[in-house]
């Protein structure tokens, strides 16, 4: 295989050093439509075969640069941790006839103790299970496998729901370091391997993990977790923040 890839930087703002949650609604927004404008480029090379945006803020969630930014990360393969999620979504899809997240969303709506904010088009809430503590997701309620394929409406939505969010980890946490990555579906240019039911099985989303505990011997040798915060406590927290 050649070394092919791009790797880009969206930097969010000309003023230096700040953060994300604390730019207005309408700068936020156009860092996301630049997240769906770059992932449509991206994609119009048949080599790529996944991108991958990510943010680092602050330099315990290993950001190199003081200026605010996000990242964009295209692979000619599908990275290991994505393609786990397309399998077991695939999985799930064949035994039930149904998209995993969809039945997730359902059952975070009908429970509503994980639920930190809901909107017309979006879910926050706090996983079942979460890695870390105060780890927080962000879904589209309408079922869509690809990020591209967000309206105008959808992004504006957004655009409240991951400033709010972001600001309420920070109120609640103090501003702490954090790491969010927006997972979406590899490019849909029909090849040998494609999941021919990828429209159906896989539903993009948003994960954010503040930093707060270090990743250690235990971790890195099980694939297991240790999280001291039960993600309804953490959502409870997160629902009550002051914005």
């Amino acid at each position: 295989m050649n070394g092919i890839g791009a790797h880009e930087i969206i930097i969010e703002t000309p003023e230096h050093a700040q953060r994300l949650e604390a730019l207005p609604e309408s700068q936020v927004e156009k860092v996301l439509w630049s997240y769906r404008d770059r992932i449509l480029d991206l994609e119009r090379d048949e080599r790529l075969r996944y991108v991958l945006i990510l943010k680092n803020q602050g330099w315990a969630a290993g950001s190199a640069l003081n200026h605010t930014h996000s990242q964009i990360i295209a692979t000619p393969v599908i990275p290991k941790l994505v393609k786990e999620k397309l399998d077991g979504a695939k999985s799930y899809y064949d035994y039930k006839e149904r998209c995993i997240f969809c039945d997730m969303i359902r059952q975070e709506l009908a429970d509503t103790a994980r639920v930190v904010e809901e909107t017309r088009h979006f879910i926050v809430f706090t996983p079942f299970a979460p890695r870390f503590p105060f780890e927080v997701w962000i879904y589209p309620k309408k079922h869509s496998c690809a990020y591209a394929d967000i309206s105008k409406e959808e992004i504006m939505d957004l655009s409240r729901s991951l400033r709010n969010t972001l600001q309420r980890i920070g109120n609640v946490l103090d501003n702490p370091p954090y790491n969010y990555m927006l997972y979406t579906a590899p490019n849909r240019v029909p090849r040998r391997g494609h999941w021919h039911t990828l429209n159906d099985d896989f539903h993009w989303h948003l994960e954010i993990m503040p930093r707060l505990t270090r990743v250690a011997g235990f971790e890195w040798g099980s694939g297991f977790y240790i999280n001291p915060t039960p993600p309804e406590d953490a959502a409870k927290h997160l629902r009550n923040a002051k914005l």
